[in-house]
């Protein structure tokens, strides 16, 4: 049976990004990201469920509504600019218990532009979070993961640890040129379903789970709670993971 256009792009979507993976960690690069925090302890029952980009209120304040209710802590990584726009969600993170890292101030890819581009972008951030949470940044999450020595000399400046991720939820919307339409863009993002069964069935203790704000992401989370807390997990802020050995 032939497989439907949807199938297909998941596949490759899902192929693609363990390429990618593997490249991350077989370059000569992969020493400055080994430097970085990707994992808890496997002997701990804690996990981080970690949240990207925003902060997006139509899809923030429902996720935050849903953790509240489950009485779980994350850790959200921002885009600054967003964040001065939307000050008043921010200091509800922080005062629900929650923890904010840089995301850099306006989401560019770090490891294709200038030195004082990548600087201005990573002091910029923690210098607006710091001023909107009154706490000190700590953790920094580059854009789409893209990190080079460059990027870890100024986070190691800037006094922050820099934070990747052991699971990937992919709840984000991918971008494709479709031949068959004449090389239009399509667009494709995973179901609540997928997202749920991926993140799931891949958590295991210690592991940092990458989400983003997405309507499909707000479906899945209840479900996805309820699954950790029925395996004896505790979701946890990235702070409350490390106060555990880690690996």
């Amino acid at each position: 049976m032939r497989k439907s256009p949807v199938d297909y792009k998941y596949i490759k979507y899902t192929v693609v990004g363990s390429i990618m993976c593997g490249i991350l960690i077989s370059s000569p690069l992969f020493g400055e990201a080994a430097k970085s925090l990707w994992k808890g302890h496997a002997n701990s029952p804690k996990i981080a469920l970690t949240f990207d980009d925003g902060p997006k209120p139509l899809y923030l304040r429902p996720i935050l509504d849903i953790l509240k209710k489950h009485d779980v802590q994350a850790t959200f990584f921002v885009v600054a600019r967003e964040a001065e726009r939307y000050p008043r969600l921010i200091k509800r993170l922080i005062s629900e218990g929650h923890e904010v890292g840089n995301h850099t101030y306006s989401h560019p890819r770090l490891d294709r532009i200038p030195t004082k581009d990548i600087e201005g972008e990573i002091k910029s951030a923690s210098s607006s979070i710091s001023k909107l949470t009154g706490k000190k940044v700590i953790y920094f999450r580059p854009p789409g993961g893209h990190y080079n020595k460059l990027i870890s000399s100024v986070v190691r400046e800037n006094q922050m640890i820099t934070v990747f991720w052991s699971i990937n939820a992919g709840d984000y919307t991918t971008f494709t040129s479709n031949p068959s339409k004449n090389g239009y863009i399509t667009y494709y993002s995973k179901s609540e379903a997928q997202i749920y069964s991926d993140v799931v069935q891949k958590t295991v203790p210690g592991s940092i789970i990458l989400f983003h704000s997405t309507k499909e992401t707000i479906k899945a989370l209840p479900r996805i709670i309820h699954a950790f807390k029925e395996r004896g997990l505790e979701m946890a802020t990235i702070s409350t993971l490390r106060q555990n050995d880690i690996q």
